[in-house]
């Protein structure tokens, strides 16, 4: 029998990176806002509102002619707006790399970064990542 609450949406989850090529952890863990995190929530709603205002000037064709063009970006800044923390992730020299808005931006909007983009963007679609047993059952 299923208890209601028993499993509960967490506003976060973790993921660990892999290296692209071989698939072995590569020691970098990221903290994502969840579906149901403000950051998350509120990026995906911006979206929509967007979409609709759109539809509602141009043609449907149009609107989905520009939607296809700015996937690949709408998709870089949904994973920016999600990535909240990291730890593990150090530059050339061994210094730890800070976590903060704008060094997100740089590290996953850089040329040949896509392989990180499309990790994090990955956690995210999965819904199950963010599923978790209530303290209360």
């Amino acid at each position: 029998m299923f208890k209601v609450g028993s499993v509960v949406v967490s506003d976060t989850a973790d993921v660990e990176m892999r290296d692209p090529e071989t698939g072995a952890p590569l020691g970098w863990v990221v903290t994502v806002a969840g579906p149901e995190h403000p950051l998350h929530s509120t990026k995906i709603l911006e979206r929509q509102r967007k979409l609709r205002v759109s539809m509602t000037l141009e043609s449907r064709e149009k609107v989905i002619e520009r939607a296809l063009d700015e996937e690949s970006q709408n998709r870089l800044d949904l994973v920016c707006t999600c990535v909240i923390a990291w730890r593990g992730l150090v530059d050339g020299n061994g210094a730890e790399i800070l976590c903060n808005p704008q060094e997100v931006r740089v590290l996953f909007g850089a040329k040949g970064h896509s392989w990180m983009v499309d990790q994090i963007a990955e956690a995210l679609a999965d819904k199950a990542r963010f599923l978790m047993r209530s303290a209360s059952s």
